[in-house]
């Protein structure tokens, strides 16, 4: 037997390569490049976080600026003696025309010294008497009573969902004394501009919260709608606290950012310009890159020549290791390995000694210990998948089920709690047994049969479910066949809950129909107005010129009759001009407390001689009904129009029409065409017939001007547009309901008053006579002429003009002889308004 004597192994080669890498490649680099970046880092930051400053400075300097200009103009109109808190009408007109010329007045508020809002006028809701508001100890008007101008808090408007600001600034009467506050709402949604990617550079962003953190402005508008608290983010929170030092922290967008903040006076925002960490320090990881590229590079060249030079030494000797090991568990081993002087050569040695100690008898155990490990994990595959599925289907919103082809549900997820109003063994029964027979569920039951009959899927549709205590829901269902030996032996499929979808598509389809029909109502209330108004020019020349062919020929004259005929039509036509200007609201009539149930009957008085005699009048009127704010004039109108309607419906056969007036409560809101009627107390007026009734195809022209379903010879078409425009005028409501052969019913909703006023009589006066001397200006010669023979054939003297120019050198070359001048307003060259200028900066008092 050979003993071999083990040899000192001399200093390791790995050792060696590795100390070397080590040492000259990897620690250097990594020292260098550490001190690299972090004085890389802070010269970076210093001037991100400069820039930042002077940017968020420059837009708090300019908002500043804005709300300072809007301030002055604010406080000028507080200044203006039309703003008299006790002349609302006057207030009213000034205010909306405030609101037409500048964009930025979202509301327009007159309060008085105990707070109580006397005016209030908004660019997208009419405020009624009843919704303006009572103000007690608020701090801001009782800064502006005081004197100075102060601000409320951001707001998004409930009308035009833009971000206000309420500016207070007090109101100053003839003697400078401070009667009242004009509170004014600032729309200030387009402030986002001044942060935009044009002020603030390419991949930086900026917002703006009020003092308490609140976002008020920025470019994604829907986070400003919401009114996001931004108090979680580190720099706004800083800003509240009055901190100044700038960090990094995540931002905005949930993103590590580096930011800056600025304070904008007077209102106390914060102006916050952020930008993205991996783009503020884009070069820093350009540069880091190329560092750390090159480190790689070093240390591969490192490794290269360290493996050529140990791939003989290490390397090769390790690879025969392995093979030998290979050969020793398949029990192939010869014990040939090659040994040395070093450990992988006296490794190699005891290699061959347990080859030759282990000698020829293996036994091996791996297939055994192999299968079992496979089985082992194929059951905990199993196991984890079917843990999955169950709670996919358990924590899904949807509910999924299976049934027969005899519709015998055999399975339902627990979403049936919630669906069918039971637990899933409830309801195993046929699924039919949870619908009811209706159109929609009809179709649904046929798409389900044609997949049991052809195995193939089909599209999804929808159904109608009732729950077993009664609750309804409107399902989107989509389901597949299970197939057999190409026979359908069961439906598998889900259920969608599309209930509240469904309603949303409802509301926005009605929402969309109110808009197309409040935007054709305008359009024909603008070209109503206009063709009113023109053709009242025509019939004042006709009128006044028959008044005065009437005036200067006797009655005996053939040629009085033909005039007072001239006469007559014109009267009616001017009535067609008034009826076209109520429809288009271009006519203000003065309103007074009214008890509607007097002024229906005395219109059923007047209706009940002109009437065939096979209708039946039936009127019912509430006792202590409460009055409401109305022209008598125009609502004995709206009640001969409706009962006119009513009797042409009912002219062939006769029948019944009914009016009654009572008080409501209405409960919830109402909807009709383009209106909206929210809840509260009404005097309603009902007119019911038993007539033809109203197509349900044309129910939403009922309101056209010169719509109608008569002949031509039987009517113009404007009663229910004058109906509407007067209901409209009274700030009130109308709503039809009508069935063909059953009749028609109109309700009118009036607010109302809890003032009735006794009527006042109205004095006849003479026409009066004059010697003064007028100057009538008008571009139209026919009406020129006409009103200068009016006035001449009163006594006085009267000097006609046709164009403003020559009017004007008229005036100012004998300013003293006129006592007084009448000018039309819409001339070429010159307006009636800049005339009037030019003649009182010659006679200041000129009438």
């Amino acid at each position: 037997m050979t003993t071999t004597t083990a040899r000192q192994p001399k200093e390791s080669m790995s050792k060696r390569v590795v100390l070397l890498l080590f040492m000259f490649g990897t620690v250097p680099l990594l020292i260098l490049g550490l001190i690299f970046f972090l004085s890389f880092f802070n010269i970076q930051k210093n001037n991100i976080t400069q820039l930042h400053q002077e940017l968020s400075q420059r837009i708090s300097s300019q908002i500043s600026a804005k709300l300072k200009k809007l301030e002055g103009q604010v406080q000028l109109i507080g200044k203006i003696p039309i703003f008299d808190v006790d002349h609302v009408q006057e207030m009213e007109q000034a205010a909306m025309t405030l609101l037409d010329e500048s964009l930025e007045y979202d509301t327009i508020t007159v309060i008085d010294q105990n707070g109580i809002e006397r005016l209030k006028v908004s660019r997208y809701y009419t405020f009624r008497p009843f919704e303006l508001k009572t103000h007690k100890k608020d701090p801001n008007l009782l800064k502006t009573l005081d004197g100075q101008i102060s601000y409320g808090p951001v707001t998004i408007s409930k009308f035009s969902k833009f971000p206000t600001i309420t500016l207070n600034a007090p109101i100053l009467d003839k003697a400078g004394r401070i009667n009242g506050t004009l509170a004014v709402g600032l729309n200030i949604s387009k402030i986002w501009q001044l942060i935009s990617a044009q002020q603030l550079g390419k991949n930086r962003y900026a917002y703006i919260t009020d003092a308490n953190g609140v976002l008020i402005a920025y470019e994604e508008i829907s986070s400003v709608l919401q009114k996001k608290d931004l108090r979680h983010i580190k720099g706004v929170n800083d800003f509240i606290s009055k901190k100044t030092e700038e960090q990094i922290y995540d931002g905005l967008e949930d993103l590590p950012v580096i930011g800056s903040h600025a304070v904008v006076d007077p209102t106390g925002w914060g102006i916050f310009v952020e930008t993205p960490v991996k783009i503020a320090f884009k070069n820093f990881y350009i540069l880091s890159g190329t560092i750390l590229l090159l480190t790689f590079i070093t240390i591969f060249a490192a490794i290269f020549f360290g493996y050529r030079f140990s791939m003989k030494t290490i390397v090769q000797p390790i690879r025969l290791l392995q093979k030998e090991a290979d050969n020793i568990a398949k029990g192939n081993s010869k014990g040939s390995l090659p040994t040395g002087e070093d450990e992988l050569g006296q490794l190699a040695a005891s290699f061959n000694q347990m080859v030759n100690d282990l000698g020829k008898t293996t036994v091996s155990r791996d297939i055994l210990i192999q299968e079992a490990d496979e089985r082992k994990r194929a059951q905990k595959r199993l196991r984890d998948s079917e843990e999955k599925l169950r709670n996919i289907v358990e924590n899904s919103t949807n509910l999924f089920y299976s049934h027969t082809i005899h519709h015998q549900l055999l399975y339902v997820s627990p979403q049936s709690r919630e669906l069918l109003q039971c637990e899933p063994e409830e309801a195993m029964v046929r699924w039919t047994q949870f619908v009811e027979d209706t159109p929609v569920n009809r179709a649904g039951f046929k798409i389900t049969e044609k997949a049991i009959l052809t195995g193939e899927r089909q599209p999804p549709y929808e159904l109608e479910i009732t729950g077993l205590k009664g609750g309804k829901k409107i399902v989107e269902v989509r389901e597949a066949p299970i197939l057999e030996n190409g026979s359908t032996i069961a439906i598998v499929g889900s259920l969608t809950d599309i209930t509240d979808r469904k309603q949303a598509e409802e509301e926005n389809a009605l929402l969309q129909s109110q808009l197309i029909h409040a935007q054709k109502m305008k359009s024909i209330g603008t070209l109503s107005g206009g063709v009113a108004h023109e053709f009242n020019n025509i019939l004042s020349i006709i009128l006044g010129n028959a008044e005065f062919g009437l005036d200067d020929i006797s009655q005996n004259h053939p040629i009085h009759e033909l005039l007072s005929d001239i006469k007559e039509a014109s009267l009616r036509g001017r009535d067609v001009v008034r009826q076209l200007l109520h429809f288009s609201r271009k006519s203000s009539q003065k309103k007074k407390p009214l008890d509607l149930g007097m002024v229906v009957e005395d219109s059923v008085r007047f209706l009940r001689a002109s009437t065939p005699a096979n209708i039946r009048f039936l009127a019912h009127y509430e006792n202590h009904c409460p009055p409401v704010a109305g022209n008598q004039t125009q609502i004995h109108q709206l009640i001969i129009n409706l009962c006119n309607n009513a009797a042409h419906a009912m002219k062939e056969k006769g029948g019944l029409l009914e009016i009654r007036v009572e008080t409501k409560q209405v409960r919830e809101r109402l909807i009709f065409a383009d209106q909206i009627l929210p809840p509260g107390e009404y005097v309603i007026l009902t007119l019911s017939d038993t007539g033809e009734g109203i197509p349900h195809e044309i129910i939403d022209n009922i309101f056209d001007p010169f719509f109608t379903t008569k002949d031509i010879d039987k009517g113009s078409g404007m009663g229910l547009a004058v109906v509407y425009g007067i209901i409209k005028e009274h700030r009130g409501f109308i709503m039809m309901e009508s069935r063909i052969g059953k009749g028609t019913l109109v309700k009118c909703y009036f607010p109302p008053t809890r003032t009735l006023s006794p009527p006042k009589s109205e004095a006849v006066h003479e026409a009066l006579q004059g010697t003064e001397h007028i100057l009538v200006l008008d571009d139209e010669v026919s009406i020129a002429t006409m009103t200068g023979n009016i006035l001449r054939k009163l006594g006085y003297t009267v000097d006609i003009k046709t164009d403003p120019v020559d009017a004007f050198v008229t005036f100012q070359s004998k300013p003293g002889r006129f006592d007084l001048v009448i000018t039309d307003m819409t001339m070429p060259n010159m307006t009636g308004t800049s005339f009037v200028q030019k003649i009182r900066a010659v006679k200041k008092e000129i009438p």
